[in-house]
């Protein structure tokens, strides 16, 4: 039921554009989410014209670039909306703000691991670091990132908060694969071992790769499907796929629509997600929610998402990777059960009560927090 006496929330949603991925589509779920529980309490502020939340949003991002809207137009649009709080969802807030927020950081690659971003996007280190240390409280998907901003970034456990995240909501579950996608990838049900994934070097798949080739003559009816957009620095995967003695049996889609990727993930024999760091892993339980065995990292926050229902690997050793696929193989049908058994209590609807939770705790607290 919708209350009256909630406080009126400006929340950020310019990190959803029209082909929403990872943050995109944390920002859109939970925003619906926040919307349906709490009403006219939200506001949404930033939303890209051509973005799927244009049409409910109380303000348009003016500016191409998320940064530059969150610095020169972000504080003014929430006090447009007569906000109490903003929550700046993306990790980054204005550096004059006049309004008290909450801040969502999903991980410190950006700190940790900076060789594995492109260089513009380091621009937005010292504004993170400024947000983080501003914030009336700091939203975590999970305990290796809260752990990593009290190890690193010195900040104190109350003020974070931890609140896990749940598959995106789909409304596609097909028993047949849609005949679009048998004909566009050649692929059948069953027979082939997906990834999720932008194409880029933190995502490990030139070993993936290379841990299929190893894994395939076992297997010689399968194919790899690797599904996601083009990152950066491809070269090495580009590589790695053009060197591969089974490149006619490697697949890449690129950005696919939310139905194909709910049947892709479907129908696969195995959903493999050895990342090399993550702040939760969104695809890990959406894999789990789809009905796929999942095989993931033991790095990170990875096991956290997997919560006892997955093959963990060293995603830095390939013979590891190849075991865990053939042991996910194997072990199909329990790891189908335990998957479904662990995602059968992360709703949106959760996560929209955590976190409505806090903005309730911080504007209880006059901002202090």
């Amino acid at each position: 039921m919708i209350r009256d006496s909630y406080p009126i929330t400006a929340y950020d949603v310019g990190a959803v554009k029209s082909d929403p991925t990872g943050v995109g589509v944390y920002v859109r779920d939970l925003g619906f989410a926040l919307a349906g529980q709490r009403g006219q309490a939200i506001r949404f502020i930033g939303a890209r014209p051509d973005g799927p939340m244009a049409d409910r949003a109380a303000t348009l991002m003016r500016s191409r670039l998320h940064q530059l809207w969150v610095q020169t137009q972000a504080n003014a649009d929430a006090r447009k909306v007569d906000a109490d709080l903003v929550h700046y969802t993306n990790a980054v807030a204005p550096l004059r703000s006049t309004l008290p927020f909450v801040l969502t950081v999903q991980d410190l690659s950006l700190l940790r691991y900076p060789h594995y971003h492109p260089p513009p996007r380091l621009a937005a280190v010292p504004v993170m670091l400024a947000a983080i240390h501003r914030a009336r409280r700091v939203l975590v998907p999970s305990r290796a990132t809260a752990d990593e901003l009290m190890k690193f970034m010195r900040l104190q456990a109350r003020r974070i908060s931890i609140i896990e995240l749940a598959p995106a909501a789909t409304s596609l579950h097909a028993d047949q694969m849609p005949a679009s996608l048998l004909d566009r990838w050649a692929v059948e049900p069953g027979g082939y071992v997906l990834s999720v994934a932008t194409l880029e070097p933190r995502k490990n798949l030139r070993r993936l790769i290379s841990a299929f080739e190893r894994f395939s003559p076992r297997h010689p009816h399968l194919r790899l499907v690797l599904m996601g957009g083009k990152g950066w620095r491809t070269r090495t995967i580009d590589e790695a796929l053009g060197v591969s003695p089974v490149r006619n049996r490697i697949v890449t889609t690129g950005y696919v629509t939310d139905d194909e990727r709910q049947a892709l993930l479907q129908h696969c024999a195995v959903f493999a997600y050895v990342s090399l760091y993550e702040g939760y892993g969104l695809p890990i339980v959406e894999a789990m929610a789809a009905g796929a065995p999942v095989v993931t990292s033991n790095a990170s926050s990875m096991p956290e998402a997997a919560g006892g229902a997955a093959v963990l690997v060293d995603p830095r050793r390939v013979a590891a990777i190849v075991a865990g696929l053939q042991e996910a193989w194997q072990n199909r049908d329990q790891l189908i059960e335990a998957g479904r058994r662990r995602v059968s209590v992360l709703t949106w609807g959760r996560v929209a009560h955590e976190t409505g939770t806090v903005y309730d705790e911080v504007v209880a607290r006059n901002g202090r927090d």
